[in-house]
């Protein structure tokens, strides 16, 4: 963390996370430019590496910063989630990720993109924070697999099979999500409504056919 840069006023601060953000989405660590953060943030580009020593730990204070800031709320909502069922838990905690994304679109294509397609960099940095990504998984799995119960599950069907089936759709729907947004979006993934409503369709599919009638 850069004591030069939390020393500075907090609409600097802001200004220079908000098109740092929106630079590192909308190109990626090796497209972003630090001479368009500097100026669009308003400052000089000595300032800029006044405050961060290099691009990367530029790159990961703002990666840690949208990471924190959505996590922090979706992880805030999950707890209060009460529905008892596997699948129902499955949507209202997709839903409630999908809503932050939706409500956070630069930070959302910024972490995404990382975790898609990170930096190939050796450093810890990157490391501990895709470290962090199985982390939060980790905490997701804790509020959904103690739901899912085997006595609902139709004949010959194990509780690890639905959680492998139901974590492979998930990976691809995602991959095709990225696919599409390459060709519509130019690269950038966007989270739309529609978004959701697929997966929604694709959760009551996997209900329907896993549980018993």
């Amino acid at each position: 963390m850069s004591e030069k840069f939390l020393n500075l006023n907090k609409d600097k601060q802001k200004a220079v996370l908000t098109t740092a953000i929106h630079e590192f989405s909308r190109g990626g660590y090796d497209k972003a430019s630090t001479d368009t953060i500097a100026i669009n943030a308003g400052i000089s580009k000595g300032s800029l590496f006044n405050y961060f020593t290099s691009k990367l730990k530029l790159y990961i204070y703002t990666l840690e910063y949208a990471i924190d800031l959505i996590d922090n709320e979706v992880r805030e909502e999950i707890i209060q989630v009460t529905d008892t069922d596997f699948y129902d838990r499955l949507k209202k905690i997709s839903s409630i990720k999908h809503n932050k994304y939706m409500k956070y679109p630069k930070e959302a294509q910024l972490i995404t993109s990382f975790y898609i397609n990170p930096p190939q960099i050796d450093d810890s940095a990157i490391n501990r924070l895709m470290q962090k990504y199985e982390e939060d998984m980790v905490f997701a799995e804790e509020h959904l697999m103690k739901y899912l119960d085997e006595k609902k599950l139709r004949a010959g069907i194990t509780k690890e099979e639905v959680l492998f089936i139901t974590h492979t759709l998930f990976e691809a729907l995602i991959k095709r999500q990225v696919e599409i947004a390459s060709v519509q979006y130019n690269g950038r993934f966007e989270y739309t409504d529609r978004t959701m409503a697929e997966f929604d369709k694709y959760i009551e599919i996997l209900k329907h056919g896993i549980y018993k009638d």
